[in-house]
């Protein structure tokens, strides 16, 4: 029938549909369309119209992203690329999120008889020998790399809807460099690539640094030309200068300049020619500059008295080009010269006739990649690299307090944006004569964090071995070692479902999400920021990259480097796990998120707090142990332990149905958090009640549960626990738990304190036996449903590790009803977080009542509503598909609504982004035309895939009223001429 090919190479394992259209009377039709729907590639649709078979299509699902990696313009093989991708909503927001992120390694640990994350440093795009890499990213509808021009189908309808989500750049990211890259435009980074050439004066020499560090020194030949290849991109300080017998020669001036250095690029430039001043001539002059480079203007040379320690006064003061220069007469100056200068220190004039002083530098920064602050050594065990924080690094003046912000300098690493001064000033003469001068402490701080608290600015010697007077001719920094950036927030997603999570889903079980449902490639976004993250791209043990195709050796979802070094395919789970990029650690907040599921058709948001994440990664022998359920092999699982695990075991309490009385008190979450093993706020949790292993209860019980709200109040539950429900076996590791309350977590932590029915507590004081009247051989722990909570206010991201989290999405909500009652009033019911909210309206030319909210237990789903006789509101929950009790299964319309009034049925369906409009004389035997002899009329667009709310009014002109369904609004569109034309009347 069809050939499905891939023209940048076979997609094995992905399937392609076959749609056959369906005639209006509801036979098949010869004609048919060809789909591939796949949760990482996304989805698309060929042809564009239906056509009879038969007939061939290839579909293209991807597009190539390629590039090289060259050092100096030499090809650099294995090098490590990451991807920066920028996405823009239809919304007009923009974020930013990784991918091939480095990792480390796998390496074999003796001492811990497993397999530990060794100190090299890899990613999932490497280059080749030639220096080259490629890429293939996925551009099917709702892919995470789909780009503006990528759409689901080639139909006008489709391409007039705006996408949820695309990609606006990609750039590669290598050693701090960044290069955007596009289908047919190859990111090429050459670093260490440009060269210098410096005329100048022979036989002197020139000193080359980066930034503001000391540099090469490089003499000049005969020929008054230095050739200085392999400089990286950016700012470099060049000096000229003499020597005399090894030492600089002070009667040489040494004027400095600063030479732009591009990428495969040659800078030339000349140095002015060497001026000489005479020891024997009455001339004493020299330079001054802020930095290297930057002359000083206005600066002051002052006359000090050694003897009175008084300034005599002003000899000279810098011109515009940093220079001064002064006679000096017959009886001499008096003293001795000296800056000194409020914001520059006290600093002597050291050289003589001539001088060259440098009063400051631009701190921390380096070029070379071992000193690049992006990465922090664990030992021999790791080396975790973090990518770039913006304003997360800052330097602070010790003695002042004053701080000095950073920007990334252009070969990689931060650095200041101001100059440092490298001296401190001193008031008191007589201090500064009998201690000299006081260089400046500063401190550098990452995240809020203090790394070093005491550095000072170095200098650039013109001899082979530091000097004294060398100290005053020139200052810099770079530190040398590496700084940790931020913090990851990282942990495992599911979209809430009373179904129970099993042992196929170990990385989502491990941290209690044990209700829910997998969805794949979920997206993490960050609240007041611009980055994201996805789910199932990255292992929960090694950060290595998860098998995203389907039909391979390595199972899609699960560790490709694991695989290879456990000799297992299914060795690591990724499923539903997630890390977002690097967060800088702020002492002072907690970082909320807002959850997006964005799906081959729309996207869903919620804006959450960090509620639901425990902080799995204390490794002791309380809270974790290394082999977790579910995992076939011998590597560490971080897996915690539940509460009656840990000290004596009674958790928050137990029920024994052999003792009287049958409850036994355990602790509360405060107790817990007491514990020596926790280093972190406890919340509330949602209890649960858990069985012992190879146990099994041998009747049904109803117990009534006492638990303590978050003020203290007691909140009384009902449990029932089914008969044969039984603790960790062999066959099922988990083991079954019955939790007390159903409610979504998002649903929970949504309500106000103290979440009244919400199911969030800390203890438990009583448990009591309702039915049968004894329970003998009947017991059970009241556990939390997630382990351990962090504070409701958020999760606190800390440096040097990641914080982990377990998040529990609710379903998008919507499915609105409305009713109209006997005196045209309009009252909308919709779902939001599980909970049902009414709206009362007084008439069309009224505007809709603030929202009430009729349920609160987190239960609720698809409203139906209408008024009895007495004139009493009657909901009702529950129902899946309603109309006045109609249930219609219409094939070419999904959630189909359905009214009827005096004698015609009208019935609105979903279908391809929007809500279709059918009427019909016959109960749905056949459909009436419209004007245009079109059987169905489309109201409003676009539409969630949800049921709307429909209804025609008795008053008022009989209007239709229908509610679509639109996230995070409700469209009301009205008509008056039965259906032909809509018109929206307002957003709710």
């Amino acid at each position: 029938m069809a050939a499905e090919t891939i023209t940048l190479g076979p997609l094995d394992g992905v399937w392609v549909y076959l749609v056959q259209r369906l005639a209006d009377s509801g036979e098949l039709t010869d004609e048919y369309v060809l789909m591939v729907d796949d949760a990482y590639w996304g989805r698309r649709i060929q042809p564009a119209q239906f056509r009879p078979a038969p007939f061939t299509q290839e579909f293209v699902m991807g597009y190539r992203l390629e590039g090289q990696i060259l050092h100096d313009s030499q090809p650099q093989e294995e090098a490590n690329v990451s991807l920066e991708v920028h996405l823009e909503t239809s919304e007009g927001d923009e974020f930013t999120f990784w991918d091939s992120e480095e990792f480390n390694e796998l390496v074999y640990s003796l001492e811990k008889a497993t397999y530990v994350t060794g100190t090299t440093v890899v990613a999932p795009i490497q280059t080749a020998a030639d220096g080259s890499w490629s890429f293939i990213v996925p551009r099917g509808h709702g892919a995470i790399y789909q780009r503006p021009g990528d759409y689901r189908d080639d139909t006008a309808e489709t391409r007039n809807q705006p996408l949820p989500r695309s990609v606006q750049q990609i750039l590669a990211v290598y050693r701090g460099r960044k290069v955007p890259v596009a289908e047919g435009q190859p990111a090429i980074i050459n670093i260490c690539s440009g060269a210098l050439t410096i005329h100048a004066t022979a036989g002197a020499y020139v000193r080359v640094g980066i930034l503001d560090d000391a540099g090469q020194n490089y003499q000049v030949p005969p020929s008054g030309t230095v050739q200085v290849t392999g400089r990286p991109v950016g700012e470099h300080g060049i000096v000229q200068y003499r020597r005399t017998g090894g030492d600089w020669d002070p009667s040489w001036g040494c004027p400095r300049v600063i030479a732009t250095v591009a990428a495969g690029q040659t800078t030339e430039l000349t140095m002015a020619p060497l001026e000489h001043y005479s020891p024997e001539d009455d001339l004493v002059c020299g330079r001054v500059y802020e930095r290297m480079g930057v002359p000083a203007a206005g600066i002051d040379i002052v006359i000090v008295d050694t003897e009175t320690a008084e300034i005599v006064g002003v000899a000279a003061t810098t011109n515009g080009e940093g220079f001064w220069s002064v006679e000096m007469p017959p009886e001499g100056l008096g003293g001795d010269l000296y800056i000194l200068d409020s914001k520059w220190g006290s600093i002597p004039v050291v050289g003589s006739p001539y001088s060259d002083i440098v009063l400051g530098a631009r701190a921390y920064a380096a070029w070379i990649e071992e000193f690049k602050p992006e990465a922090w050594r664990t030992g021999s065990y790791g080396h975790h690299n973090f990518q770039h924080v913006e304003a997360a690094v800052w330097v602070r003046d010790n003695d002042t307090d004053d701080t000095y912000p950073t920007v990334a300098a252009p070969y990689g690493g931060w650095m200041t944006e101001a100059t440092l001064p490298k001296y401190a000033y001193i008031s008191d003469i007589l201090q500064l004569l009998i201690y000299g001068p006081q260089l400046k402490s500063y401190a550098i701080y990452v995240d809020g964090e203090c790394e070093d608290p005491d550095f000072e600015l170095r200098s650039q010697s013109f001899t082979e071995t530091q000097t004294p007077p060398g100290q005053f001719r020139a200052a810099g920094y770079y530190p040398e070692r590496k700084f940790l950036l931020g913090g990851k927030i990282k942990g495992n997603l599911v979209v809430a479902s009373p179904d129970r999570i099993d042992e196929d889903q170990p990385e989502a079980a491990r941290v209690g999400l044990e209700f829910g449902g997998l969805q794949p490639y979920l997206e993490l976004r960050q609240i007041d920021a611009d980055t994201t993250g996805f789910t199932d791209l990255l292992c929960p043990y090694c950060g290595g990259p998860a098998q995203r195709d389907p039909g391979a050796a390595v199972p899609r979802g699960f560790c490709l480097q694991c695989a290879v070094a456990f000799g297992l395919p299914t060795a690591m789970d990724c499923r539903s796990y997630s890390r977002s990029v690097t967060l800088s650690a702020n002492p002072d907040s907690r970082h909320r998120h807002c959850v997006a599921a964005i799906t081959t058709n729309r996207a869903f948001q919620r804006a959450i707090d960090y509620h639901w994440r425990p902080d799995l990664y204390d490794e002791t022998d309380y809270f974790l142990t290394q082999s977790g359920p579910g995992q076939p092999t011998n590597a560490p699982r971080w897996f915690v332990k539940h509460l009656d695990e840990v000290a004596d075991g009674k958790g928050l309490g137990q029920f024994n149905g052999d003792q009287s009385p049958s409850f036994i008190a355990g602790h509360d979450l405060e107790y817990f958090g007491n514990l020596a093993q926790i280093d972190r706020d406890l919340g509330l949790a949602q209890f649960k009640l858990a069985f012992a292993p190879g146990y099994v209860l041998p009747m049904e019980l109803v117990v009534e549960i006492d638990c303590i709200c978050s003020d203290d109040s007691v909140e009384t539950v009902t449990v029932t626990v089914p008969q044969g429900s039984s603790g960790p076996t062999e066959e099922q590791p988990f083991g079954d738990v019955v939790p007390l309350s159903m409610v979504p977590k998002l649903a929970a932590e949504s309500k106000d304190e103290p979440y009244p029915g919400s199911g969030l507590y800390q203890a438990v004081t009583d448990i009591r036996l309702v039915e049968p009247e004894e329970a003998p051989g009947c017991r059970f722990t009241v556990i939390a449903d997630v382990p351990f909570l962090a504070h409701p206010g958020g999760v606190l991201v800390e440096r040097k590790k990641a914080s982990p989290f377990a998040l529990q999405l609710s379903p998008p909500g919507g499915h609105p009803h409305i009713f109209e009652d006997a005196v045209g009033q309009l009252f909308l019911f919709d779902v939001v977080e599980r909970d049902i909210r009414m709206r009362r309206r007084a008439g069309l030319l009224a505007e809709w009542d603030a929202p009430r909210w009729v349920t609160s237990d987190g239960q609720s789903d698809y409203p139906w509503a209408d008024k009895d006789s007495r004139g009493r509101v009657i909901l009702q929950p529950t129902t899946a598909i309603a109309g006045r009790r109609y249930r219609l299964m219409v094939t070419s319309l999904s959630y189909p609504m359905a009214f009827e009034h005096n004698g015609l049925l009208y019935l609105i369906g979903y279908r391809s982004g929007a809500q279709y409009l059918r009427r019909s004389a016959d109960g749905g035997e056949s459909w009436l035309p419209f004007s245009d002899s079109e059987i169905e009329k489309q109201v409003g667009a676009p539409s969630d895939a949800q049921r709307a709310a429909f209804v025609k009014m008795e008053t008022q002109g009989c209007r239709l009223i229908v509610g679509i369904p639109n996230y995070p609004h409700i469209d009301i569109y009205v008509s008056v001429d039965d259906g032909e034309s809509w018109k929206l009347d307002s957003q709710v």
